[in-house]
């Protein structure tokens, strides 16, 4: 056996991310179109979606300490060279 037949698939954390924006959403559409409503479903799954990568992105930012958007930092200085 060669050593690519032991290699195992592995999800990585944008991967996981994807899943879980997946499975809060499809639980939350399957209600709307319960009760008839799968406009309804589509924009709340929309809103649930923007809402979870915003707080992705805050929480990314707050945990490694490195400013979610480059150039913003609490001190107000640049994070990178001026060119």
């Amino acid at each position: 056996m060669s050593a690519d037949e032991h290699v195992k698939a592995q999800l990585t954390p944008q991967g996981k991310f994807a899943l879980l924006l997946i499975l809060c959403m499809l639980p939350t559409f399957g209600i709307f179109l319960f009760f008839d409503q799968p406009e309804l479903g589509l924009g709340t799954c929309e809103s649930i979606g923007v809402l979870l990568i915003a707080l992705r992105a805050t929480w990314t930012s707050v945990v490694t300490s490195k400013p979610a958007i480059r150039g913003h930092s609490k001190t107000g200085q640049r994070d990178w060279p001026k060119s």
